[in-house]
């Protein structure tokens, strides 16, 4: 048939643009973390209802006739309790009964019911409370929801974090057009620089999300940095990373970080630090995308003021970027730098490549091997 003769040829297009078009978009992609703050605790108690429901059973006899009866299927679901926190960018994340009385507790604040449940068996006992203080307890006639939330006092606030996935051109583009050098893996491994954690942090896993990578810091210092992100991830789109070097690190080091993370992401302040055993500052180093770049150098030139990081020293210097990272603004990646073209990768070009023969051999078989001829079509109009 003459139109089979097209299709070959239009597959092969066909699969070449949706391949490419599908490469150019994985290729794009990245993942940056957004800093948040908790400002709602939840305990849900463990509640009992009864699901009405209709079920149906049919049946074929000798003659081959199908016959259908309905009955009564109803049964009782019962819940566990729960807790979970809603953070002020609207996520909501299940946490445990601990971390739920932790901040309960470093709020100060009382809880109030926000939903009532009347149980259909208040005398049954609470299903799936095993190591819970619902444990061997009965449910009652009333199970409560109640609410707990944030005080908006800075030294109480709880931090998450979480991955979200955004377009950067930049790093999928030619480098060397911003005067970046590749840094490779093999590079990156001989030089101990940091590394972004190859899985994002998955539930309630983002309380814990560190800020300061490296050195030996304090479980309250982490925490003042943790805070920070909760603070301005929100009002200013912030990440902001503190990476400790240790003492012997040569300076030259941090640049080749900062081409490996190829300047970080879009919304991130990196500011790189090497101590002494006596936690003197040996050099210091910061970069970002982020507008002014004053700010980034700001943030270098305080770290010089304070010379020892003990923990009044990092006390200090999360009160002075408390006070500053406020005038850190974002770039808009999307139409900044939507003129960069990119390149397939050689990886890509290769795929491509094997899956256009596949479908235009595998159409040419298809168009010679068919039972479709001209004078089928013929005959039949004839």
């Amino acid at each position: 048939m003459w139109w089979e003769f097209f299709i070959p040829i239009g597959s092969t297009l066909v699969i070449i643009v949706l391949t490419k078009l599908i490469f150019d978009t994985a290729n794009v992609n990245f993942d940056e973390w957004w800093g948040s703050t908790v400002v709602e605790v939840y305990e849900e108690e463990p509640w009992n209802e009864w699901i009405h429901r209709t079920c149906e059973d049919c049946w074929t006899d000798s003659d081959g006739d199908e016959h259908c009866v309905e009955y009564d299927c109803s049964y009782q679901s019962d819940h566990g309790p729960s807790w979970y926190m809603m953070t002020n960018i609207g996520e909501a994340i299940s946490i445990t009964e601990s971390e739920y009385e932790h901040m309960k507790k470093l709020w100060g604040q009382p809880r109030v019911s926000v939903r009532e449940i009347r149980n259909h068996s208040p005398r049954d006992y609470a299903v799936g409370s095993r190591g819970t203080k619902f444990e061997d307890k009965r449910v009652g006639q009333i199970s409560y929801t109640y609410k707990c939330s944030w005080n908006f006092v800075d030294s109480t606030r709880v931090p998450f974090v979480s991955r979200r996935s955004y377009k950067n051109r930049v790093k999928a583009s030619d480098l060397t057009v911003f005067n970046i050098s590749i840094v490779d893996e093999t590079t990156a491994d001989s030089l101990k620089l940091f590394k972004y954690p190859e899985k994002g942090p998955r539930g309630n896993q983002g309380l814990y999300f560190p800020t300061i990578l490296g050195g030996n810091i304090s479980e309250d210092v982490h925490q003042l940095f943790r805070q920070l992100n909760g603070k301005f991830g929100v009002s200013d789109s912030l990440r902001l990373w503190v990476l400790i070097y240790p003492k012997g690190t040569p300076a030259v080091n941090a640049s080749y970080q900062e081409n490996y993370w190829v300047k970080g992401n879009k919304n991130e302040i990196v500011i790189c630090l090497s101590l002494d055993q006596n936690n003197h500052l040996q050099w210091v180093h910061s970069f970002s995308w982020g507008m002014p770049t004053g700010i980034t150098e700001a943030t270098k030139m305080q770290a010089i003021s304070i010379e020892t990081f003990d923990h009044n020293g990092w006390v200090n210097y999360a009160k002075w970027l408390d006070e500053n990272l406020h005038t850190y603004k974002q770039r808009d990646f999307n139409k900044e730098f939507s003129y960069i073209k990119l390149k397939p990768t050689k990886a890509s070009i290769i795929i491509i490549i094997i899956l256009a023969i596949i479908i235009s051999v595998g159409t040419n078989f298809w168009a010679i091997y068919n039972e479709i001829n001209d004078h089928e079509e013929t005959g039949n109009r004839n």
